[in-house]
């Protein structure tokens, strides 16, 4: 029988190797089975079409890969198309939100069988066996599925293992977007798993807790050189992106992890244009000059505001001045926030939330000027993630209604607010123009802002 495991991403620009099904299909291959991976967003098909494509398989499992709640709605089309073309075989979905979210997804898709809580490997791999034996799976722990009455369950965790106990990346999507667009594609992997810090925006100690697993786990440093090498000599590809939030952690460990990597990759001979995240706490200039020269170009830092009082509020573990120091770091090793910048740093910003003072979003734009970081940057808010602390607090206290929208203290600020967001709205229909212009010609966000829109342009004057 063969599997097939679904990337659920729909109608993004963004061409990339679905990282999350081709990790699991290498473990499900190593037990013993036959698996298929597919990523319609890499061939441009919409649900109805993947659903006519994977009936065409004729396999008896489905599973799709569901990593934040914007592919929900797409899986629901999908799940609707597949049902409605006849597919009786198992449908399953698995990924972090959906794990967080998993009575919902039963609740919405009468089409679904089951959902894989946390980490799918073993569970995957069991849930397969049981299916192919005939023997009964909903006990199985690890997932979540439907009880007399309809009611959604969650079966309990199941034992963890170690991330370097699994194999390297399957590379058939790899080799597919390698063959359909050139080696110059990006490459997303994995090089840990969960975060150590705990911030009150975010789920990821929700999703550990709901599988007992420990909140942070990284592959060896060898490992991931391993298998960055393996796709090299194969494939022939040099741009490479660490996608999972932290490559580094604060203080030495994280230089000793960073030298240990530029070291391997200069004694293999690899050659990289490398992307990673990280945090303003494991930014050193000892940690970040390694990195540069394996080959690090690129690099996305959340910051997520200048002001403490938000900081404090995010429970994030830097300080403003932890901030302001990473990014003089970059600065002083070439990088830049400039969208012309061949050393680019890209800002991660949540700046707008519902007790956020005018007096606060001053301090943003003064910074954002000053590392000339992207002007949409100020428009970026709080995101509702189900099962953040943060959210439960802000729904109790009605400043988040239903719909996701927030309710801000001061009325000023949501009038602000909202004038950025009509502003950004229509920044995005000619937004490869701007980029064209800002590359091409010296000017600041300021001047360019004038041309597009007055009003954004004399709110950001005031501002500064």
């Amino acid at each position: 029988m063969t599997n097939v495991l679904v990337d659920g991403i729909f109608h993004e620009e963004r061409l990339v190797p679905a990282s999350g099904i081709a990790y699991l299909a290498a473990h499900l291959r190593k037990r013993g089975f036959s698996v298929k991976l597919f990523a319609p967003n890499n061939l441009r098909m919409n649900e109805e079409q993947t659903a006519t494509w994977l009936l065409k398989q004729r396999s008896k499992f489905i599973g799709v890969s569901l990593l934040t709640r914007f592919t929900f709605p797409s899986f629901r089309k999908l799940a609707y198309f597949l049902r409605a073309g006849g597919y009786t075989g198992f449908l399953c979905v698995g990924g972090y939100e959906a794990s967080s979210v998993y009575k919902q997804l039963l609740d919405e898709s009468p089409g679904l069988d089951c959902v894989i809580v946390g980490y799918g490997e073993e569970t995957c791999a069991e849930l397969l066996e049981c299916l192919q034996s005939s023997r009964d799976w909903r006990n199985l722990a690890g997932l979540a599925r439907r009880v007399a009455g309809g009611e959604a369950k969650y079966n309990g965790p199941r034992p963890i293992k170690s991330p370097d106990e699994y194999p390297l990346i399957a590379v058939d999507l790899i080799e597919e977007l390698v063959d359909s667009y050139g080696a110059s594609v990006r490459i997303d992997l994995v090089t840990s798993r969960g975060c150590y810090a705990d911030c009150s925006y975010c789920s990821v100690k929700t999703f550990t807790r709901l599988q007992n697993a420990q909140p942070y786990q990284m592959r060896s440093v060898s490992t991931v050189v391993d298998e960055i090498e393996m796709i090299q000599q194969r494939l022939n590809v040099t741009h490479f992106c660490f996608t999972d939030d932290n490559f580094l952690v604060p203080g030495r460990s994280g230089i000793r992890k960073a030298k240990e990597f530029s070291k391997l990759i200069k004694e293999r001979g690899l050659k990289l244009h490398l992307t990673l995240r990280t945090r303003p706490e494991c930014v050193t200039y000892e940690a970040i000059s390694l990195l540069k020269e394996a080959g690090l170009c690129d690099i996305f830092i959340g910051t997520e505001s200048f002001d403490q009082g938000t900081l404090d509020l995010y429970h994030r573990n830097n300080t403003v001045e932890q901030s302001l120091h990473a990014l003089d770091v970059f600065e002083s090793l070439g990088f830049s926030a400039s969208v012309d910048a061949q050393l680019r740093v890209r800002v991660g910003s949540m700046i707008f939330h519902p007790y956020v003072t005018l007096e606060a979003l001053y301090k943003q734009a003064r910074h954002f000027r000053k590392y000339r970081i992207s002007a949409k940057n100020l428009v970026k808010h709080l995101y509702r993630v189900p099962g953040a602390r943060l959210c439960r607090q802000l729904e109790q206290e009605g400043l988040l209604n239903k719909d996701g929208e927030y309710n801000y203290v001061h009325p000023e600020v949501s009038k602000v607010y909202h004038t950025l967001r009509k502003f950004y709205s229509e920044y995005m229909s000619v937004r490869e123009d701007i980029r064209t212009i800002e590359k091409n010609v010296a000017c600041t966000s300021c001047y360019l802002t004038l041309v597009v829109s007055e009003k954004f342009a004399l709110i950001w004057i005031t501002a500064l």
